[in-house]
């Protein structure tokens, strides 16, 4: 379909049809280390092959979005690869300590223990004198 002057509906919503060479054999490679599934963690060798490449696509004047359309991957996957350098991010679980503990519920009361995550989330337990350390 061609709008007026020539123009398809492609240049007519801004969708750039540049593709590079390096930029099919990456979306290539990403579609075989996929093997169909939609949720897939990229190997490293590859993930850090995307984030080279979708720097210099973006110093080049594309959007995230475009970048991470032409690859076959989210945008918000791609960002995140992006913003960690290409490493492996670290795990969820990370290793904490607890300070300032005090005597929880005095007097046969219950208490409460406030969890504050580095993000600033919290979170209240309360403690039954009966059974430390339930959340009832």
């Amino acid at each position: 379909m061609h709008l007026a002057g020539g123009m398809g509906w492609a240049q007519a919503w801004g969708v750039r049809n540049e593709r590079s060479i390096a930029g099919f054999e990456l979306a290539r490679e990403i579609g075989v280390t996929r093997g169909g599934r939609t949720r897939w963690r990229c190997p490293a060798d590859v993930r850090q092959r995307v984030v080279g490449y979708a720097r210099e696509r973006h110093t080049a004047g594309w959007a995230w979005k475009e970048v991470a359309a032409e690859l076959g991957v989210a945008c918000s996957a791609l960002r995140l690869w992006v913003k960690a350098g290409g490493e492996e991010r670290p795990g969820a679980l990370v290793p904490v300590s607890v300070r300032g503990l005090g005597v929880l519920g005095s007097g046969g009361s219950a208490g409460v223990l406030t969890l504050v995550s580095p993000a600033g989330y919290r979170t209240l337990t309360r403690m039954s004198p009966s059974t430390p350390g339930s959340n009832r």
